[in-house]
């Protein structure tokens, strides 16, 4: 039923919940038969450097791409009730549970569904330099170990099920 469809004892759409039935709606997450398999292509490759004239330093540069077809995710409670109210979609409402009589929400249930695809590809690096205490001041115990990592996105994009292409780069 839809965010703004009318039952038969209220025939307005217009809903008043006291605080205890706000309080006490049930959602349910479940498993969803309907789903396909996630079809992903990966590469990644990547390069280690060691000099042997800097004791305890390495540095790591990796580049990678990840292309996920049908990628599986559960859209959270509030969107579902949120799209349903905004858009009245069958595919968000149809998570809408109401009361037949009344039309007070009841719950609103999750499932995971095939969402589209994402298109990812970037740079990792890592600098990383450690040292015994030792080597710096005499009788010390212990280690020190610090590392620098970053990651280069240079492309990232959410293809929805309409065909619709959001760049998520920078968000």
């Amino acid at each position: 039923m839809g965010a703004n469809a009318g039952t038969a004892a209220n025939p307005n759409g217009q809903f008043v919940e006291n605080i205890a039935q706000q309080q006490s709606e049930l959602s349910y997450v479940q498993g969803n038969p309907n789903l396909t398999n996630e079809r992903a292509e990966i590469l990644t490759y990547g390069v280690t450097f060691q000099p042997r004239w800097l004791s305890g330093f390495n540095a790591t540069i990796d580049a990678f791409r990840y292309k996920i077809a049908n990628a599986v995710q559960a859209i959270d409670i509030q969107t579902e009730a949120d799209q349903c109210a905004d858009t009245g979609s069958s595919n968000f409402c149809d998570a809408v549970r109401r009361n037949p009589t009344t039309g007070l929400i009841q719950g609103v249930d999750q499932e995971p569904i095939n969402v589209g695809s994402l298109d990812e590809r970037g740079i990792d690096v890592a600098l990383n330099y450690g040292f015994a205490l030792n080597d710096v001041v005499d009788g010390s115990d212990g280690r020190l170990d610090i590392g620098w990592n970053y990651t280069y996105l240079q492309q990232l994009e959410y293809t929805s099920i309409n065909g619709s292409t959001t760049n998520l780069r920078g968000l």
